[in-house]
C-alpha cells in the first residue's frame, strides 16, 4: 500500500461501503479508501497480483476482498 491523495486516473468500476469507509476500485488497477465522516483520503492499494481493472470489492471492518480479471485478493486494510 502507498499514499496518494488524488482521485483515480481512470474510470471507477466498483464501490463498497462499510460504516464510514468507502472503497473505490478502478480501471487504473488500484483501490482507494476514503473516510466519509472526515471527507479525507485514507489509503491507496496496489498489487502486482491484480493485472486488470478492479471489478469487484467487498469491505467488512478490517478486511477487504478485491476481484480483478479472475484474480481475488484478501486485504487487511488496517495493517
Amino acid at each position: 500500500p502507498t499514499q496518494d491523495k488524488g482521485g483515480h486516473c481512470l474510470v471507477v468500476q466498483s464501490l463498497a461501503i462499510h460504516k464510514n469507509i468507502v472503497a473505490t476500485g478502478s480501471q487504473d488497477k488500484t483501490v482507494k479508501l476514503w473516510d466519509i465522516d472526515n471527507d479525507d483520503f485514507v489509503l491507496l492499494i496496489t498489487s502486482p497480483l491484480q493485472n486488470d481493472w478492479i471489478t469487484s470489492l467487498a469491505l467488512d471492518g478490517n478486511k477487504m476482498v478485491t476481484g480483478s480479471g479472475g484474480t481475488k485478493k484478501l486485504w487487511d486494510i488496517h495493517n
